[in-house]
């Protein structure tokens, strides 16, 4: 019997990661990380963001980040922007960080630097990590568990929710309102989000 997963989740992921039996496919270039490879990451089921993928990419692309407690600082600035009391308004400044960096000071007595979450770069856009995972779950008031999420650096900036009329009588409403659900029970997951699918 065909599944959602099947019928689409599989073919998305093949698509972004390259198929597991051909070593030469890969894909669009992401990493894919199953549901268990992400649990070795250590990342609390209340925390939408990968410290374990974040801190070494912003090691690699910011070369005034040049040690784990400076990355923790920037992850500290990032957390904060993430909880601001206002979904919205907290979404719209992690998108300006994602896309201009955030202003962080890294060492007492200097200035703020502003450190990049995301390279953007053509020549060096190899420094980052992209991760797709499936099954991804983040807990607030529930647990949500996400179809597809793409990871950049370890940041959650895209959801998929898949829906087949065929296996379960759900067209794509049914993905909107599943969107809508996660906003209620689980806000965190969708404030770094840039769009959903």
């Amino acid at each position: 019997m065909m599944t959602e997963y099947g019928y689409v989740e599989e073919a998305m992921l093949e698509w972004l990661a390259g198929k597991d039996d051909d070593p030469n496919d890969h894909g669009l270039g992401w990493t894919y990380r199953s549901e268990a490879d992400m649990e070795v990451c250590g990342r609390s089921l209340t925390d939408p963001i990968v410290e374990a993928l974040l801190i070494p990419a912003l090691m690699r692309i910011n070369p005034a980040v040049d040690i784990e407690g400076k990355a923790r600082k920037v992850v500290d600035a990032l957390r904060r922007m993430l909880s601001l009391p206002d979904p919205l308004d907290a979404n719209r400044r992690t998108l300006e960080a994602l896309r201009d960096g955030i202003p962080v000071v890294l060492a007492s007595g200097q200035d703020a630097t502003t450190v990049k979450l995301i390279e953007f770069d053509p020549d060096r856009q190899h420094l980052n990590d992209f991760t797709v995972t499936n099954q991804y779950r983040v807990r607030g008031s529930e647990t949500v568990k996400a179809d597809t999420v793409l990871l950049v650096n370890g940041i959650p900036v895209v959801l998929a929710e898949y829906k087949s009329y065929i296996t379960s009588g759900h067209d794509w409403t049914e993905g909107v309102n599943q969107l809508h659900r996660y906003q209620r029970e689980a806000p965190a997951l969708l404030v770094p989000n840039v769009f959903s699918v």
